[in-house]
């Protein structure tokens, strides 16, 4: 009980000391809105995944059981897109195994939590799409989308955060 008090104690004391700290540090950005998984990505997958254990073994080509381990193991984070942005330009990267009170990635879709991030990157909204994730080629604009300053350069980038401390606030 001891040992249970006294490390309350200090948990709380640190997440008080560093969101006095986030709160003033310029690289660290402050979001508050509802997120979603993109379409058709590894995230997206991941939230329905403990799901598939209620379709037949027979009616699947894929072991489905499994999905949810390969999923997994794919990767140690999730991205997630803000809610309030109509044209996606802000991915939140979480990582899955650093939830806590039993929440997992399809409950942040229900909850307006406060999320602390730092800027890590850019990526580009299509490698969202799982099955484009893994193509590394790279198509060269025309000489006309150069011309008419439409080179596609910046045009689906979007802006990556890691989270390193979501929750509610008072």
């Amino acid at each position: 009980m001891t040992k249970t008090v006294i490390g309350t104690k200090i948990t709380n004391t640190l997440l008080t000391d560093y969101l006095i700290i986030a709160n003033e540090d310029k690289n660290i950005r402050k979001f508050i809105d509802l997120v979603y998984a993109p379409e058709n990505s590894i995230s997206m997958y991941k939230m329905y995944s403990p799901y598939t254990i209620i379709v037949p073994k027979d009616e699947s080509p894929i072991d489905l059981e499994r999905l949810n381990e390969a999923l997994e193991n794919a990767r140690g984070y999730y991205e997630m897109l803000l809610g309030s942005e109509k044209i996606p330009k802000t991915v939140l990267r979480l990582n899955n195994k650093a939830f806590r009170n039993n929440y997992n990635l399809s409950d942040l879709t229900k909850m307006k939590l406060v999320y602390y991030g730092i800027y890590v990157g850019v990526c580009d909204i299509s490698k969202l799409d799982m099955s484009k994730e893994f193509d590394f080629s790279r198509v060269s604009p025309t000489a006309e989308e150069v011309v008419d300053g439409k080179s596609g350069v910046g045009d689906t980038q979007l802006k990556v955060y890691d989270i390193v401390l979501a929750g509610v606030e008072r």
